[in-house]
């Protein structure tokens, strides 16, 4: 351990009347080394003397490397008062973090920390964390990801860009550069692209507009990076793979006969490629989506509370499917849970993720 090390370094380095302060020296080395031993110390936070909660699922690295020892700890501060720590969690061999971040305002910004059991030390990221009230950071097809490091210094992180496809000559729909970094500070962020021949680009601010050149078609590259404004200015690259395909006639169907059956009988199959006219590629697939007309006379919302105040709650990120492939999203909608018919937890839907997020007593 640092300290250790450091403590040892400067005992062999004493003066010649080390024998002095023999004992003093071993003393304060053991009773140092014995704080180290101590673990975290930390406990969960009361969430009873709290009014806001948000909530964070985050898979998390030490040195870029994805922590798996089962003692580490994750835990976030305001302050010196924690305000959550993070339930470990094996999903499909992966460690997920688990974390209800508890406030009293809207928004606030709180300082994450990570727990080394190997180490016995306390890593602090460097970088403040904007925690707003009723945000979804991160889910387990999505998670958040949190990096610390031995210095304490959280670099600049970008992370891979899915590839991109699109149409030669058509403009592609633009990238938002800093919906990729992972890992940014609080100096800011200048954006950089390198010219690819076969592409046209515009950036603007974190905007990336790509098209090809005229009558390009096929797969190509395009890197770009990010420099912090932070002292030093570190700086992180990425590549995004880029295809684009010719020109071919977008699919088109033709008269799709309508269908009626009485109830309790069963609907005819048909193929839907006999009836697709305007396609030529070899690409084509179906899919379905239901149309669900609002109410001409729709009920008045709940007028749902929760009235009590609960010592211990949970919190659930949920989403609602109406169909496979149809969400309830109106922005009136509204989710309620009941224990024994008493109103326990209400949640509206989150615009950003389209989940909902429970607070449940």
């Amino acid at each position: 351990m640092k300290m250790s090390v450091q403590l040892i370094s400067n005992i062999i380095s004493a003066p010649r009347n080390w024998g002095r302060y023999n004992a003093f020296f071993i003393i304060n080395l053991l009773f140092l080394l014995k704080l180290l031993g101590q673990g975290s110390g930390w406990s969960a936070p009361i969430s009873a003397q709290y009014g806001r909660c948000a909530t964070m699922t985050a898979l998390v690295y030490f040195e870029d490397t994805l922590i798996t020892d089962e003692n580490d700890q994750v835990a976030i501060f305001a302050g010196t008062e924690l305000r959550g720590l993070a339930s470990r969690v094996m999903i499909a061999g992966d460690p997920y973090y688990f974390m209800s971040i508890y406030s009293n305002n809207t928004s606030e910004y709180m300082t994450l920390k990570y727990y080394n059991s190997n180490l016995d030390l306390i890593f602090i990221s460097s970088i403040p964390f904007l925690v707003k009230s009723g945000r979804i950071y991160g889910n387990i097809e999505n998670p958040h990801e949190l990096f610390f490091y031995e210095d304490n210094v959280t670099p600049i992180k970008l992370g891979p860009i899915p590839n991109q496809m699109g149409l030669e000559n058509c403009l592609m729909s633009p990238i938002y550069l800093s919906d990729y970094l992972k890992q940014q500070d609080t100096f800011g962020t200048n954006w950089y692209y390198f010219n690819n021949p076969n592409l046209q680009v515009t950036l603007v601010g974190d905007t990336l507009s790509i098209t090809g050149v005229p009558n390009f078609s096929g797969t190509t590259n395009l890197t770009v990076s990010a420099t912090s404004q932070a002292p030093g200015n570190p700086t992180d690259t990425t590549e995004i793979i880029i295809t684009l395909n010719p020109q071919i006639a977008a699919p088109l169907f033709g008269i799709i006969p309508d269908q009626g059956i009485q109830k309790g009988d069963t609907f005819e199959l048909f193929d839907l490629s006999l009836l697709e006219v305007g396609y030529s590629g070899n690409h084509l697939g179906f899919n379905y989506l239901p149309i669900v007309e609002e109410s001409d006379n729709p009920i008045s919302p709940p007028s749902w509370s929760p009235g009590t105040s609960y010592n211990y709650n949970m919190t659930i990120t949920a989403k609602v499917n109406f169909t496979p492939n149809y969400q309830f999203n109106h922005v009136d909608d509204i989710l309620g849970a009941f224990i024994n018919g008493q109103l326990t937890g209400t949640a509206t839907q989150n615009a950003s993720t389209g989940l909902y997020l429970f607070v449940i007593g």
